[in-house]
């Protein structure tokens, strides 16, 4: 039997984003808001600001704040989501550091 996960485990992070969908789908914004919120608060605490798992979690709360109306905020979040994936990109390329 497996114990209890506490607040900050990456499984009820994922949790609460399926949560988050579901109450998305809906159409009930304003209670996925403070799921994708949390969910997000455990991945970046797990996983660090700049991986893709933070990013992934950045577009589903920047669609939320969007339909809510909240555009400057969503930008901003979007902004974020781009941001770490370029930096992981680069991060990810083959450096030319031979020479002929």
């Amino acid at each position: 039997m497996r114990g209890p996960l506490g607040p900050d485990h990456l499984d009820v992070a994922t949790s609460l984003n399926d949560l988050g969908s579901l109450l998305w789908n809906m159409g009930d914004l304003a209670g996925a808001r403070p799921l994708f919120e949390r969910a997000l608060a455990i991945r970046e605490k797990v996983f660090g600001p700049d991986h893709e798992n933070v990013a992934k979690t950045l577009d589903g709360l920047a669609e939320t704040l969007r339909k809510l109306g909240e555009t400057l905020k969503a930008a901003e979040l979007d902004a974020r989501a781009k941001a770490i994936r370029a930096k992981n990109s680069a991060a990810a390329a083959p450096s030319d550091s031979s020479s002929p």
